[in-house]
C-alpha cells in the first residue's frame, strides 16, 4: 500500500562519515565514487524513511551482478517515485556540484523523477540534505567550466546551497568540519579491512533491499560484530 511524502521539505542534517579512501590514486578515486554513492543512498533512505509513511525500496549493494536500477523507490499513493541520490564531499577548489552525464541519461533511461542532493565532507561528522532536484533541473545544467577526464553536467555549489539547501555556501560548509570523526589515513586503512573482510561481510550480510533504515543499520551493526569477532588466521 503507498504512503504520503513530502520531499520538498527534505533539508536536514543527518549524521554520517564519509567512507571513502583507496591506497592508489586512480583506484582510489574510483573506490571514493562508489562509496559516495553508497553513502548518498543509505543516507537518503535515512530521510525519507523519517519523513515518509510510504514503504521504500532500496537496493544499496550487490555481491552477484551489477545493479541496474534507481537508488530509490518511494511506494506512494499515487505510483511509485524513482529517485537517485547524489553525494558531493566537499574539497579545497572544488566549486561544483557534478552529475556524470552518461550516469545522468541512464537515470532517466530508468525513469528516474529526481534526485536528493546531499553535501559533505571527508571525516565530517554529518551531512547535509538538500531539497529535491528533478531530472528535469538536471537536464537544464550545462557543462562545468573544470577539465574532466568524463562528461560532466554541474551547477556552481554557491547557487546549490541557496536554492536547495536554504543557506549560503560558507554557512554549509561550517556545518560539516572535515576530519572530525576520521581522518584520510585512517579512511584507507578501513577500506583496506572492509576489501580484505569482503568474504566475511558477504557471508553475514542478509539481503539488504527489502530493509528499512533502522533495520539497515542494525543488520550491518551486527554483522559487524559478529566478523570482528572471529579471530585471525
Amino acid at each position: 500500500m503507498g504512503g504520503r511524502c513530502d520531499l520538498g521539505r527534505a533539508t536536514g542534517s543527518r549524521e554520517r562519515p564519509d567512507p571513502r579512501g583507496g591506497p592508489q590514486p586512480r583506484r582510489g578515486q574510483e573506490l571514493a565514487r562508489r562509496h559516495r554513492g553508497t553513502l548518498g543512498e543509505i543516507i537518503a533512505l535515512r530521510l525519507i524513511n523519517e519523513i515518509c509513511d510510504a514503504p521504500v525500496t532500496h537496493h544499496p549493494i550487490d555481491f552477484e551482478r551489477s545493479v541496474d536500477d534507481v537508488d530509490l523507490v518511494v511506494d506512494l499513493e499515487g505510483g511509485p517515485l524513482r529517485l537517485e541520490a547524489k553525494a558531493h564531499v566537499l574539497a579545497p577548489g572544488k566549486r561544483w556540484f557534478m552529475v556524470n552525464r552518461r550516469a545522468h541519461e541512464r537515470s532517466l533511461a530508468r525513469n528516474a523523477e529526481g534526485y536528493v542532493p546531499l553535501i559533505t565532507a571527508l571525516g565530517a561528522p554529518r551531512a547535509q540534505v538538500g531539497s529535491l532536484l528533478t531530472t528535469d533541473e538536471l537536464s537544464g545544467w550545462g557543462a562545468p567550466t573544470v577539465s574532466l577526464g568524463d562528461p560532466a553536467i554541474g551547477v556552481r555549489l554557491q547557487a546549490l546551497a541557496t536554492s536547495h539547501f536554504g543557506r549560503p555556501l560558507r554557512a554549509l560548509e561550517n556545518t560539516v568540519p572535515s576530519g572530525v570523526v576520521i581522518d584520510e589515513g585512517e579512511l584507507a586503512a578501513t577500506a583496506a579491512r572492509a576489501g580484505a573482510d569482503f568474504d566475511a561481510w558477504r557471508r553475514e550480510l542478509p539481503d539488504l533491499a527489502r530493509l528499512p533504515a533502522k533495520a539497515l543499520r542494525d543488520a550491518v551493526t551486527q554483522a559487524r560484530a559478529r566478523i570482528e569477532r572471529v579471530p585471525d588466521h
